[in-house]
């Protein structure tokens, strides 16, 4: 799966994928994704990128449905 590359510091994905944490409406499964993004963003740009293609090929539907709820709470702009 070709994702987009990689552009930003891993700080930046991390801050990014914390301010996704803070959407009201994700469930608990949705939100166990983003933390592991999140830490995975913390390791490094390799880890964050492993961390984002396992996630988009195995749990895209449920990717897509967090950026829906978040950006319905002003999050996640650019996502």
């Amino acid at each position: 799966m070709a994702l987009k590359p990689l552009t930003k510091t891993p700080q930046e994905y991390a801050d990014a994928m914390a301010e996704w944490l803070t959407c009201k409406r994700l469930t608990h499964f949705e939100t166990t994704l983003v933390t592991a993004l999140r830490d995975a963003a913390l390791k490094g740009l390799a880890e964050f990128d492993e961390a984002r293609e396992f996630v988009m090929l195995n749990y895209s539907l449920n990717i897509w449905t967090c950026v829906s709820k978040a950006r319905a709470e002003g999050l996640c702009k650019n996502a």
